[in-house]
């Protein structure tokens, strides 16, 4: 591979892999949506960061409806619990099919939709598209899950994800969405665009020269919106109401075990204690709060105990949790938006396809009303409708018997006049007819209990079809062992005959009259359990934010509360989006009850949502014009340049360029010896250019690159002379490289100019304080405190390294040395003096480890600084670079450093009496270069003058 392939390579490419749709846009979008669309579609694997209410369910409907166009072969969508039907209603909304599957058997070729949890059950290579609906489950999502989902959808052609959060406040969670889309993995990205800050162990931020180009980045793959002007379009519409927290602090009766007073917990254990110590308080105030109100209530908890005693305590709630069927749950959404009643019933005020005219009082306990177009539908064509119907309420009928209704008693006459049973034999079947002057009662074993089933109608029962037909809408739920009642034997009211077994909800109220007194059923069912009659405007849902609280539009709702509060920032801004959100009409008030003993916890989550809040700005800030660019197609790709300059003196040359491509125009074999200090892999970063080799993604990319300048290094060294590496182990970093420990960079150094046809001529191991180390890097294993906590990750500090390699062949100018040294470089110079001099001198410059370099003779680099540098090892010690010129040269010979920086090296050459040639790739580094060489010159030529 050429170099200028190899750059093309490691730039961030503005990738399109996916298609101009010929087809039309959705109309019913808005104009920000559609373009959405269509650049998701042209780039193929994207991200969309919309906020909540913004439309990203009509927008990934859209995406994979064209994709599957395209394609021809079925697309799946992942979803939270309970939002799988919600986008299948808005894809009937804007006339897209929706098919809700469980497993790979349920798919059809065409939009699939599937919860989260059932990612096992498919066979995700069968599909040429994917969308993860409320993407940033990713990070809620163990480890585990969140691998599994990127590595089996690594083939998969088209994907899509979707979310507000994609990092509530933290910027490297961005990975996650970066390495589910192919686009650069977490731990690349990390390496790439962030520093670790020592001692913190999940602290990453932005490297200082990777703001601008990091964000270039993610606008090649993601847009970032929190309101249509954002992308450059009005907000009409997309105005949120206003929101007003409400903490209430409630006082703690009940101290910690152990305590004697009730003090503030501080750890996480200490706050679980104090939230089960405070149960009772915080749920009585929060019944105090509700109950008596006529609107709908939205009621987070954190802990099981805190939501079964709140449920206890209101007069109109639902509680979902963990332990629900995911039937139970997705059938608790739809009552609480309205929709139904709790046992799934549909509401019929909400134009339901069975709704008829002159219903009468159903058996839910309510009055329900007529659809407007057939209260005004003439007789005869009302008359010639039900008859239409007859044969579909027959077979229904049917199917009920089929599925665990066993008998249905009513009077046969009743049948005979509204149902026609002899011209609909089907039913016989079906239904068990009981005459009136049998037994009032039968008696029915079942589970060792005695269920007493008598007549189910009133005599004067004038709208028995609607009744049939609500009953089959009850059964369909397939429940048994539902609650019976029977007339007691000593008076006129109704009893219950037998425990209710399954304690989720009834499905079909079983109110049992022999008196044929319609009052007696209608009271029985509003006194009794019959939850289908719950249409009641002032709803209330109590759950937990990791159940319910991703994904769901409940903005009908406007009163949200907090009982118990974690530490997750992310899992509050989400349940408080399910109301807050575009298209809510009302102020939202959200009450958080927490206990005098969990101040922390609230402290806590004030600070991560002001360093949300802080975070989600700056992506708006720094990616709005980028996005909106994007959006647009007015982006384009440009190829980077770069400056090159030269700086010529009496004794050297200083170039400013890209040392590889630099050194291409040196001549073979005319270099006598190159001693520098590259870039330490992906530890630190000096620039944002591609060229720079700190800029790498991973480990693997600086080798690939580092190898064009070895490749270099051996064609321009002269036969037998040689070339020195000053280089460090580098640590392994859990979030980067998925373990912690040491990284072998000198060997792998040592290998690369093997491959390369170097010789590995020597080691040299310079000495340094761990004391100091630990005080700059804050590293782990090197704090007393670990050592006395578990040493076994305690550590030695990192030595630096002298590797020198030599080009095979024969020297043709021996670095003649004359009667020996007679000038120290170091601290504690020999006492000794005349050849002994010169033999302690060689004693300790032949030394495996050099104990006597002095740290801190190094040029200023302070001048060579700028703002947005980053920390990294302070230039070579000036001691280093002239043992190895004195070891390795002659004096007039040239001396070749690729990475000069500010030219230490080249300082130190020409005060020995060498030429030198340079490269800087930065400029502030080169200027300062230039500085120091000239200082030299001056310097060498004063001495000269003085001799």
């Amino acid at each position: 591979m050429k170099y200028r392939d190899f750059l093309e390579t490691k730039a961030m490419p503005n990738v399109n892999s996916g298609f101009d749709t010929p087809y039309k846009i959705n109309s019913m979008l808005f104009d920000f949506q559609k373009d959405i669309v269509k650049w998701a579609l042209k780039k193929g694997k994207t991200a969309i960061f919309a906020d909540c209410g913004l439309g990203k369910t009509p927008i990934q409907l859209e995406w994979a409806f064209h994709v599957h166009k395209k394609e021809n072969k079925p697309i799946l969508i992942f979803a939270p619990l309970a939002v799988s039907k919600q986008t299948q209603r808005e894809g009937i909304k804007f006339k897209i099919d929706v098919n809700i599957c469980g497993s790979q058997d349920g798919v059809i070729n065409g939009i699939n939709i599937t919860n989260y949890e059932k990612i096992h059950k498919f066979d995700l290579s069968r599909f040429v598209g994917i969308v993860l609906d409320e993407s940033s489950i990713l990070k809620s999502y163990s480890g585990k899950f969140r691998n599994e989902i990127i590595e089996k959808t690594k083939t998969i052609k088209y994907k899509l994800a979707c979310t507000a959060t994609p990092a509530p406040n933290d910027f490297m969670e961005l990975g996650n969405h970066s390495e589910f889309l192919g686009i650069m993995t977490r731990s690349e990205m990390l390496a790439m665009f962030f520093i670790h800050d020592s001692g913190k162990t999940q602290k990453w931020r932005l490297k200082g020269h990777a703001d601008s180009e990091y964000w270039k980045w993610l606008c090649t793959w993601a847009v970032t919106i929190r309101k249509p002007s954002d992308l450059g379009y009005e907000d009409n519409g997309f105005i949120l109401p206003k929101i007003n927290i409400n903490e209430f602090i409630v006082e703690c009766a009940k101290p910690n075990e152990g305590e004697l007073f009730v003090t503030d917990a501080t750890t996480l254990q200490d706050r679980q204690k104090a939230r089960r110590n405070s149960i009772k308080e915080r749920t009585d105030y929060v019944a105090s709060l509700i109950n008596g109100s006529s609107e709908s209530w939205l009621i987070w908890c954190n802990l099981n105990d805190e939501s079964m005693e709140i449920t206890k305590k209101l007069n109109n709630a639902t509680e979902i949790a963990g332990r629900h069927s995911d039937e139970k749950k997705e059938r608790a959404v739809l009552w609480f938006k309205g929709e139904t009643c709790k046992c799934g019933l549909t509401n019929y005020l909400h134009n339901d396809k069975l709704a008829i005219n002159n219903i009468g009082d159903s058996l839910c306990g309510r009055k329900s009303m007529p659809k407007i177009e057939e209260k005004n539908m003439p007789k005869a064509k009302r008359k010639e409708k039900e008859e239409k119907n007859k044969p579909e309420i027959a077979m229904k009928i049917k199917n009920i018997c089929e599925n665990g209704l066993k008998i249905i008693p009513i009077k046969s006459k009743h049948i005979e006049e509204k149902l026609r049973i002899k011209e609909t034999p089907e039913l016989e079947s079906c239904i068990q007819k009981i005459p009136n002057d049998e037994k009032k009662h039968l008696n029915i074993q079942e589970n060792g209990e005695e269920k007493i089933q008598q007549n189910f109608f009133p005599k004067d029962l004038s709208n028995m079809e609607l009744q049939q037909k609500t009953i089959i809408e009850c059964a369909m739920s397939k429940k048994e062992n539902v609650q019976f009642a029977a007339k007691n034997k000593n008076d006129s009211t109704l009893t219950i005959a037998t425990k209710q077994i399954k304690s989720e909800d009834c499905c079909v109220l079983n109110a049992i009259s022999d008196s044929g007194n319609s009052k007696i059923v209608k009271s029985f069912s509003e006194k009794q359990l019959c939850t289908c009659r719950d249409f009641q405007k002032n709803r209330t849902l109590v759950s937990k934010p990791k159940i319910f609280g991703f994904g769901l539009n409940l903005q009908h709702c406007s009163n949200v509360v907090f009982v118990g509060l974690s530490d997750s920032y992310e899992q509050y801004y989400q349940a408080v989006r399910r109301c807050w959100r575009f298209g809510q009409k009302k102020e939202v008030n959200v009450h958080i009850i927490v206990s005098n003993a969990e101040g922390s916890v609230l402290n806590n989550i004030h600070r991560k949502e002001k360093q949300a809040q802080n975070m989600a700005s700056e992506m708006i800030k720094n990616m709005k014009e980028l996005s909106s660019d994007s959006i647009h197609y007015s982006n384009k790709n440009k190829k980077e340049s770069y400056m090159v300059k030269l700086k010529k003196g009496r004794n050297y040359e200083y170039v400013l360029g890209d040392c590889i491509e630099e050194t291409l125009r040196i001549e073979d074999d005319s270099v006598h010896y190159s001693i520098f200090s590259p870039p330490f892999a992906e530890l630190y970063t000096y620039s944002d250019s591609v060229r720079d080799m700190g800029n790498s993604k991973n480990y693997d990319e600086f080798f690939i690159q580092f190898g064009f300048i070895v490749k270099e290094l051996h064609r321009i060294a002269k036969l037998g002379r040689l070339v020195s590496v000053h280089c460090i182990d580098i640590p392994a970093m859990k979030e980067r490289d998925g373990y912690i420990g040491i990284k072998d960079f000198p060997g792998d150094i040592i290998r690369l100019f093997q491959s390369f046809g170097f010789i590995y001529h020597s080691r040299v191991t310079i000495w340094k304080n761990p004391l100091i180390e630990a005080t700059r890097t804050k590293a782990l294993g090197l704090m007393h405190k670990q050592l006395c906590k578990d040493s076994s990750k305690c550590r030695q500090g990192l030595p630096d390294y002298l590797i020198t390699f030599r080009k095979k062949g024969n020297n043709e100018s021996p670095i003649n040395n004359g009667a020996g040294l007679n000038e120290f470089i170091g601290e504690n110079e020999p006492t000794e003096s005349g050849l002994k001099y010169s033999h302690e001198i060689w004693r300790r410059y032949a030394s495996p480890v050099w104990m006597d370099i002095r740290q801190s003779n190094t040029l200023n680099k302070i001048k060579a600084r700028e703002n947005k540098d980053e920390k990294h090892i302070c230039p070579l010690q000036l001691d280093v670079i002239g043992r190895g010129i004195e070891l390795w040269s002659n004096k007039g010979e040239t001396i070749f450093d690729p990475f000069g920086g500010i030219a230490s090296c080249g300082y130190q050459a020409i005060l020995m009496d060498r030429k030198f040639k340079g490269i800087e790739l930065k400029e502030s580094y080169w200027k300062v270069g230039c500085e120091n060489l000239h200082k030299a010159e001056n310097s060498r030529q004063q001495d000269l003058f003085d001799l």
